[in-house]
């Protein structure tokens, strides 16, 4: 089945999709910079910088933040914050497993 032949979504189930694909990457964002100002909070600054600097020059900055933050999860009591940050990242792949479809030009298509 090739990715036209997909099983068409009805309309709401697209609306649904789209905000899906926007809403879990921002809680994804906020996660990162939560985690990232508990890292300062915490005299973790090296961490803190290495994580903001990954993000911009090799694209690992959120996987420093994300494995710092469980490790650190009890002590700096985010254990719930980085529960929604991994459900937002297991949701997010299997949302693209799921709708891969052009989400993006849906998006643009509902701004017109």
């Amino acid at each position: 089945m090739t990715r036209n032949q997909q099983i068409p979504l009805k309309t709401g189930g697209t609306m649904l999709v789209t905000i899906l694909y926007v809403a879990i990457p921002l809680v994804m964002l906020l996660s990162f910079v939560l985690v990232v100002v508990k890292m300062f909070q915490h005299d973790k600054a090296l961490w803190g910088i290495a994580s903001l600097l990954g993000v911009i020059f090799l694209g690992v900055g959120p996987l420093i933040a994300f494995v710092m933050g469980w490790v650190k999860s009890s002590a700096w009591e985010i254990r719930g914050l980085m529960l929604i940050w991994t459900v937002a990242i297991i949701g997010f792949l299997i949302l693209n497993v799921v709708a891969p479809g052009d989400w993006m030009t849906d998006m643009q298509q509902l701004l017109q």
